[in-house]
């Protein structure tokens, strides 16, 4: 006699099988999601940079780039709409502030901090970035560095403004 069709016992083998596959890649697939999303993210701030830059040199007037290593943001505006006095809370300033000023939050997996040389010389928990109307900056180099451990670098040279991923 010819049978057609699979048993229950084969049909339960196959599920594992693929239950055993399936549970053995996801997790390089997770992986590449949150090294998609610093990727991204990177590329998002050298966006504001590029910016900032060609709005100083358009509107011929300062732009401000500022970077928040404790709240994981970046934020651009005129000088003007930065208080000289300086910020005591960050959330507060943005929450009052015009149209003129953009800030960006960093995925919560993407950690921004500055570059060894300049962190010798700069306790504070932020970086300025001043993009004059000439079309160069005072330039700086900041690092971002993802859950798995990599890290990318973005430069921006202080006398073209040009601004480079490593």
């Amino acid at each position: 006699m010819f049978r057609q069709g699979f048993t229950l016992l084969e049909l339960l083998i196959v599920l594992v099988l693929v239950g055993l596959m399936s549970g053995l890649t996801l997790p390089r697939f997770s992986g590449s999601l949150t090294s998609i999303q610093a990727k991204s993210a990177v590329n998002k701030v050298a966006a504001m940079l590029r910016h900032a830059r060609n709005q100083a040199v358009s509107s011929q007037t300062a732009q401000l780039v500022l970077f928040d290593f404790s709240g994981s943001r970046v934020i651009s505006c005129p000088p003007e709409a930065f208080p000289q006095a300086g910020i005591k809370s960050v959330d507060a300033w943005l929450a009052d502030a015009g149209k003129d000023v953009r800030s960006y939050q960093l995925p919560e997996n993407v950690r921004i901090q500055p570059d060894e040389a300049q962190e010798k010389n700069d306790t504070s928990a932020m970086m300025k970035m001043v993009f004059f109307p000439s079309g160069n900056c005072t330039g700086g180099k900041i690092i971002f560095t993802g859950k798995q451990g990599r890290f990318y670098r973005v430069s921006v040279d202080f006398i073209t403004a040009i601004v480079e991923i490593q």
